[in-house]
């Protein structure tokens, strides 16, 4: 089982780089979902909401 895990996990992992890069340039869409769902901070604000509210508890 160890091997169909680490191939199935290295394929998510190559589907995760290629939303974020756009002709082999780093450049994220935080309008996909999947991507905005991944993001914790951007441009100095944080988005990812649980932590936001974990942040502000503080």
């Amino acid at each position: 089982m160890p091997g169909p895990a680490s191939r199935l996990y290295a394929q998510n992992v190559v589907s995760l780089v290629e939303l974020l890069t756009v002709d082999g340039a780093l450049a994220p869409d935080l309008g996909d979902e999947v991507l905005d769902a991944c993001c914790v901070t951007a441009d100095g604000a944080v988005r990812h909401a649980p932590t936001r509210a974990l942040l502000e508890e503080v």
